[in-house]
């Protein structure tokens, strides 16, 4: 009579324990989507950025040198009027930089991916995303080489996300169905138990780990930048245009200042 009633209760904790799992896995598969989408969001803005502002910033960076080169060769008996120049141009380079610039003191600064359209997935790519992630999630096994090759079908997963290529995943989905097969229900309800409660712990730390995570690409320098260019669009702007003519305006009137810096010091 205790050993039945023992296993009763074995079982009836089991069926809860797989029903929270259940629960669980729903919240880590939506956790997981939102994840890769936020950060694929982030990487092809930071590539857009990139490719506007990237060449400008190395330009400004080379004409910041060729004023300092320009200053290192004064000397005491150089003309105070070159000297005040050169002071000007320091006292410039010191104040400007694209993160000081207005845009950044409401964004932050930027990283970005590359060219390519936004990313905007629809709603079958998501499902067959969700469909992978919760079948062949690593933290839903305890085997540790299954998981570490779960982890690069899931890397291949996210990859091929970014890629907004459904054939991709599909393929991903066949290919773990042939390489994980089920859990083996023949194992005693105590050992099911036990591997259901690592499954759980495995699965509370990485919902942990995802929270954190989302919280952190949120307030990033490059999120804010992206909330920015945003809002300027539903005014009608084009942010990123509007500080790449800046950078460009600034590049030009520094090319100008070079150009005379380099006529008075050959008056010299």
């Amino acid at each position: 009579s205790t050993v039945t009633e023992t296993a009763t209760l074995d079982r009836a904790e089991l069926v809860r324990r797989q029903a929270e799992l259940k629960a669980l896995q729903q919240s880590l598969t939506e956790q997981e989507l939102e994840l890769s989408t936020l950060h694929n969001e982030l990487q092809i803005f930071e590539n857009a950025y990139n490719r506007i502002m990237g060449e400008r910033q190395n330009e400004l960076e080379r004409l910041k040198k060729r004023v300092l080169d320009f200053a290192a060769g004064f000397d005491s008996s150089g003309s105070q009027t070159i000297r005040d120049q050169q002071k000007n141009f320091e006292k410039d380079w010191e104040n400007f930089s694209f993160d000081e610039s207005e845009e950044a003191d409401d964004t932050g600064s930027a990283d970005i991916f590359g060219e390519g359209d936004p990313f905007t997935p629809d709603e079958t790519l998501k499902k067959l995303f969700r469909e992978a992630a919760r079948k062949f999630h690593p933290d839903l096994t305890t085997d540790t080489e299954e998981r570490e090759k779960r982890h690069d079908l899931m890397a291949r997963l996210n990859a091929a996300y970014l890629e907004m290529d459904s054939e991709k995943i599909r393929a991903l989905i066949d290919e773990g169905e042939a390489n994980f097969p089920e859990e083996d229900k023949s194992h005693s309800v105590r050992q099911q138990l036990s591997r259901v409660l690592k499954q759980t712990g495995q699965v509370r730390h990485r919902l942990l780990q995802i929270e954190k995570i989302i919280e952190e690409l949120g307030n990033s320098d490059m999120a804010r930048l992206k909330t920015y260019c945003n809002k300027g669009e539903t005014e009608g702007r084009d942010v990123l245009q509007e500080m790449a003519d800046e950078a460009q305006e600034k590049i030009d009137s520094l090319k100008m200042r070079v150009a005379r810096l380099a006529s008075d010091c050959s008056i010299l």
